[in-house]
Parts: structure tokens; C-alpha cells; sequence
């Protein structure tokens, strides 16, 4: 990979300057298409600048996209995530390798418009829901910026290169054929004849990014060759062949564009079984142009107008959360106060845009009597620790409690439910430190019936005392999902962990992204061993942690009382640690990132039912195990997206309450 990320600098599809053409172009389109919801001048500048910047080294490996074989860059040499999961996985889009490089190409924004995208420019997380969660808190600029990026990637499927596995680099003979010829359209100087190939057409209106990713792979991949591919695949095969200027060419029929030639043959005679050998001609360029820019145009419209869609949608959800969810609504205005509207409490590396970590609680105090009273303005209070390696802020935010008239029928304080969202609030893993729970029940008064009319005077009712708040339930102890678990020494003397299981992924429980409530594109589920202890009910854990003092770090491979383990990695290498990171797919063995994909346990060797661990000598180094007196427990999680900043988390699933204990001399 690090060859492709030296090498490979030109692996981009069309050139910077063709998408801003092209994108200008979308933006036009759609414009006259959906009068009734246009994009602002100033924000098709954003949405083109998002596409330019798109190509930044080394992200344009993940631009490729082949439908036939549902993969991305894979031809031996180079490797890259499928553009269709690309532009929706925010962790591959975060993963260090893709922060260490700048961009590649200069703003064609004014200083002005740059301080307006300031919180996401130097950024690497442009996926869909990020360019849609914007939107939905009003922060067009970055939204565009952002969703330019996506408009990027539908742009490169249109090549096909890109959706017929060649990579195409430009020591390989010059490179692509049809990038080089293309590269000469740009906003200086456009293709003036494109908007009148786009007469009488509409753009191509799909349900969702999948749709729009596979329709114009599918056409890009079925009905045009790039110049290594020509017999990579069964498709296309010329309708008919006709000499031109004495060579013979083989056409494709298209009753919608028109027919078009395919390539040039080596054949003389037209009754003759002829092949496509060669497409480097620039009248086979030309028509490869004319109708692809086309299909370009026409998805890109189609995509900004689902954006539309799924951003108000958004949009209306977030205030009805917002309006029907007080907590929410403080614990956004207090993100939006603290680190003055940007988007990232924390940056990319954990410092603090303010050198501050925000743990925002809300307690609402119950009226202390039925009698009218003041209304308090809300405190905020600020703290800090200097204990940790990272200043924390606590932002505590109380409620001004509703005026009661006096008198007043008499109250009883009943317990509401728990909110539902957050589920915790938690910026560091640790073993229990640094977790916010999730917000203890709020007191809501229930009137009781009416007193009858004209009562003889009484004393002023006295409220129900308080109930005590009842803290966020902690998951009981379940079976185990495995069929089997066998801890044991064998007659090498080293100590081995065998898991067995009927289905896989064995673990069921998927969590859906924090903010977007939508199942993340990849998922992973994760074991942690304990040595001789119980497995604790502990919370939410991560990958990223930003406190030297957290006990539990990434993921679980450090763990406190944890029994390490060895495997086989999708690096190739080996893990070494007290959690098994298991993709539920192999989709999501990823050995591009140095973060949880490529450390979790190669997929192909999953596919038995079963897994031998080999526990690493040093659990036992202080004394050596006795059998049916050592014993592991389990503990279980699974994955969820979207814990801010940039962090990948996991949510405890369950524990396992059995103890397994140690057997000996196992052949």
C-alpha cells in the first residue's frame, strides 16, 4: 500500500479542473430541473471545491468501483475500499493515514468563504451522512464542501477505469487513455456542446447512494473498455462493426444517445469474427466523452436532489428531537457555546480546539414547594482537571423550574423514563472514569383529582418527597453466544483459547450511527478475555483514547486482569492483545488503516465455525496455571458509529457468567 501511496500520485479519474467542470455542470442541471430548490451561487463554489479536493493523496485509491465483483482497487499491485463504501465510511475516512498527507490541489474560494469551512477543511471525514448532518444543523457551506466529495466519486464512476479494476498509474504507458484525452475540458475551457447533449433529458432519480453508485458503475462498467480491461470482462460486445477511414471499428447501439463506436479492431473484413483491440483513438475518445459526461451529469443531479431530500428530513427530525427532547437541545447548545459552533469537540489527534474535552450533564431540580417562585437564570459552571492529560470542561446546565400558581391542587413527583439519546455521553474510555451515564430519571408532577368546591381552609399541601433518581440499569450477566468455549494446555505446554459457533457472525446485536440512527455500512463485534476474573459490566470502550490514565485502550487489546491472545490479522501480521476483533463481513477486513479493521482477525479464517487462540506466555509469567483452578470469562460487544470526535467505539452486549476453566495435556 505504501508503494500505491508513492507511486500512484496521477491514479485520479478525471482531472482537478474536468470535475469542477463537470460539477458546475451538475449544478446547472439540477438547477433547471428543480426550480423550486436550487443551490445558491455561492454555494455551488463550495460544492465544486469539495469535488477538487477529493483527489488528495493518497484517498484516490478508493475511487474505484466494480460492480460485476462488488470490490474496489484490487489488481495485485494496488488495493482500495470500493468508492459505493467509501463515501460512507466515516472510520476508513478518518483513519490516520489519511491525515498525514495534504491536499493536493489549491481553494478556489476566497478567504471569506475559507474562514466559513474553517471547523471541516482540514478535515478528512466527507462522507454522505457527514455532508447530510450538517445541513441538518444549517451549516450550508460545510455541508456543500462536504457533499462535494461524493459528487467526486459519482463523477469517477462515469470513467471506466474506475469501474473495470485498472489502475491505470502513469508510468503504466502513459496512463489511462480517456483521463488524458478528457483533461482538456475544464472551467476554463469547457465542452460547450455538453449542455446541448443534455436537452430534453432529465436527471436520473434513484432511492438511495447505493442506487446512484450502482446504476452509473453498471453503466460505465457494461458498455465502455479502458485500455487494459478490454478483456477483463464479457461486456461490452460491439452491435456491429463499420469501416471508417479504412480501419475497422466495432459500434454500439444506444437509442437514446445515439450509437457510438467501441474501439478499433484489427480485423479487415465486416463478416469476419472481429475483435475490440485498441481504444486510443480520439474518435473513440470523443464518443466515450459524449455519453459518459452525460450519465455524469444526469446521477449527479439525481444525487444532489436526494441530498435535498435526506437533509430536510434531517433537518426536521433534529428540531423535533431538539423540541420534544429538552436534554438534547442543552447538550447541543452547550456544544455550540463551548467550542463556539464547530463541529469537533476534539480534533483529529485529541487536542482540544481549545485544549478542552466537553462532558456535558443535565440534572433538572424538582420544584422544593407548589408556591410560585422565581425563575432562575441557568448556571453554567466550568471545571477542569489537571490530573489528566487532557483538560476536561463540565458544562452544568440546570433548568429553570415553572412558576406554580399558589394554591395549587396537590403534586405528586412521579419518575419519567430515562431519555433514550444519548446513550452515554464519553469522550475516553476508561474503566468506568471519564463515562457519563445516561441521565437520571427526571421528576414530572401528576396532578391529582381536583379538591370539591368550596373546601374548608387547610394548610398548604406539601409535595411527595423527592424519589431518589435510579441509576442507568447495568446489563446482567447472560449465556454466552459461542456453542463452545475450551481454555486449556496442551502437550507442548503452551495455553490455547478454542471458540466454536454454529452461524457467524455468532453475535447478533448490531447498534445503528449515534446521530443518523442508520446501520453503519461496516460492522465488527469484539471479545475480551479475563484471566481469573469475572468479566466486569464495563461501558463503552475505544479505539482512540486520549487519557493516559484509561485502563481499557484500544478496543480491549489493553485491558485490565486481561488474558492476551495472538492472531492472525487482516495486516498479515499478528494481534496481540485481550480482545478478538471479528469483522461480521470480509468486507470489513481492512488492511489499509492501522485501526480496528486491519488489526480484526482475518475473515478467511473464520470460515470453519470455530478459532484457536494461542494465549501469549506472559499472562502466566508471575505463576503457572493450575488446571480447574485458573479459569477466563468473557465479556461481549459490538460496534457503533458516530461517537464524536472521530473515535470508534463499542457498547457492552453482555457477559458471560460462566467461568471456563483450565484443562491440561490436551493432545
Amino acid at each position: 500500500m505504501l508503494f500505491g501511496v508513492l507511486f500512484v500520485s496521477s491514479a485520479d479519474a478525471y482531472g482537478v479542473e474536468t470535475h469542477a467542470l463537470l460539477t458546475k455542470e451538475i449544478v446547472s442541471f439540477y438547477n433547471t430541473n428543480f426550480s423550486n430548490k436550487k443551490v445558491a451561487g455561492e454555494l455551488a463554489s463550495y460544492l465544486i471545491d469539495g469535488a477538487r479536493h477529493e483527489d488528495t493523496n493518497p484517498r484516490y485509491l478508493n475511487h474505484f468501483y466494480d460492480p460485476v465483483n462488488d470490490r474496489g482497487l484490487a489488481d495485485g499491485i494496488y488495493k482500495g475500499q470500493g468508492s459505493k463504501y467509501w463515501a460512507q465510511d466515516e472510520d476508513s475516512q478518518t483513519a490516520l493515514l489519511y491525515k498525514l498527507f495534504s491536499r493536493t490541489a489549491d481553494s478556489i474560494l476566497t478567504a471569506s468563504q475559507l474562514s466559513k469551512i474553517d471547523s471541516v477543511y482540514y478535515k478528512t471525514n466527507f462522507t454522505w451522512q457527514k455532508a447530510v448532518d450538517l445541513y441538518a444543523q444549517g451549516k450550508d457551506e460545510e455541508a456543500f464542501f462536504s457533499l462535494g466529495h461524493v459528487i467526486h466519486l459519482m463523477e469517477d464512476s462515469a470513467v471506466p477505469d474506475h469501474t473495470r479494476n485498472d489502475a491505470h498509474p502513469p508510468f503504466d504507458d502513459g496512463g489511462s487513455p480517456y483521463e488524458n484525452w478528457t483533461k482538456k475540458f475544464d472551467l476554463n475551457n469547457p465542452d460547450t456542446d455538453l449542455a446541448g447533449r443534455l436537452n430534453l433529458r432529465k436527471p436520473i432519480l434513484l432511492a438511495n447512494l447505493n442506487d446512484y453508485f450502482n446504476s452509473m458503475s453498471n453503466y460505465s462498467n457494461n458498455n465502455f473498455y479502458s485500455r487494459d480491461s478490454i478483456k477483463n470482462f464479457k461486456l461490452p460486445v460491439p452491435d456491429y462493426f463499420k469501416k471508417i477511414d479504412g480501419d475497422l471499428y466495432g459500434l454500439k447501439r444506444d437509442n437514446e444517445d445515439g450509437d457510438y463506436m467501441l474501439g478499433l479492431t484489427k480485423g479487415t473484413f465486416l463478416w469476419a469474427s472481429n475483435k475490440i483491440e485498441d481504444i486510443d483513438r480520439p474518435n473513440v475518445l470523443s464518443a466515450y466523452w459524449s455519453h459518459l459526461s452525460v450519465k455524469a451529469v444526469q446521477h449527479g443531479a439525481g444525487v444532489l436532489d436526494l441530498f435535498f431530500k435526506e437533509g430536510e428530513k434531517a433537518k426536521e427530525k433534529l428540531a423535533r428531537d431538539k423540541a420534544s427532547r429538552p436534554y438534547l437541545g442543552m447538550l447541543m447548545d452547550g456544544f455550540d457555546s463551548l467550542f463556539g459552533g464547530s463541529e469537533d469537540a476534539v480534533d483529529d489527534f485529541g487536542t482540544g480546539t481549545n485544549d478542552q474535552v466537553a462532558v456535558i450533564s443535565s440534572t433538572p431540580t424538582p420544584v422544593p414547594s407548589p408556591k410560585a417562585s422565581p425563575s432562575p437564570s441557568p448556571t453554567v459552571t466550568s471545571l477542569s482537571e489537571s490530573s489528566t492529560a487532557i483538560s476536561s470542561a463540565i458544562l452544568l446546565v440546570t433548568p429553570a423550574p415553572e412558576p406554580s400558581p399558589s394554591p395549587s391542587p396537590s403534586m405528586t413527583l412521579t419518575p419519567s423514563p430515562t431519555p433514550l439519546f444519548p446513550p452515554n455521553i464519553m469522550l475516553s474510555g476508561s474503566d468506568g472514569t471519564g463515562l457519563v451515564a445516561t441521565p437520571a430519571p427526571t421528576p414530572t408532577a401528576s396532578p391529582e383529582p381536583q379538591p370539591e368546591a368550596d373546601p374548608p381552609p387547610a394548610e398548604t399541601p406539601t409535595p411527595t418527597p423527592t424519589p431518589e433518581p435510579t441509576p442507568s440499569p447495568t446489563p446482567e450477566p447472560t449465556s454466552g453466544f459461542l456453542t463452545a468455549v475450551d481454555f486449556y494446555k496442551d502437550t507442548s505446554d503452551k495455553y490455547f483459547v478454542k471458540l466454536s459457533w454454529d452461524k457467524y457472525p455468532f453475535i447478533a446485536t448490531n447498534f445503528n450511527h449515534l446521530s443518523s440512527k442508520q446501520p453503519p455500512v461496516h460492522n465488527w463485534h469484539v471479545i475480551i478475555f479475563y484471566l481469573n476474573h469475572e468479566a466486569p459490566t464495563t461501558g463503552d470502550l475505544f479505539w482512540i483514547s486520549y487519557k493516559q490514565s484509561d485502563l481499557y485502550r484500544s478496543w480491549g487489546l489493553i485491558a485490565p486482569d486481561g488474558l492476551k491472545v495472538k492472531y492472525p490479522n487482516c495486516k498479515s501480521t499478528m494481534t496481540k492483545g485481550s480482545a478478538l476483533i471479528l469483522p461480521d463481513k470480509e468486507g470489513d477486513c481492512e488492511a489499509l488503516s492501522d485501526n480496528h479493521p486491519s488489526h480484526s482477525h482475518i475473515f478467511s479464517g473464520l470460515a470453519s465455525g470455530s478459532v484457536t487462540l494461542e494465549a501469549l506466555s506472559e499472562n502466566f509469567s508471575s505463576a503457572t496455571p493450575v488446571a480447574g483452578q485458573d479459569y477466563i470469562s468473557l465479556a461481549y460487544y459490538a460496534f457503533q458509529a458516530g461517537y464524536e470526535p472521530n473515535n470508534y467505539g463499542l457498547r457492552l452486549v453482555s457477559v458471560d457468567p460462566v467461568k471456563y476453566y483450565l484443562r491440561e495435556d490436551v493432545e
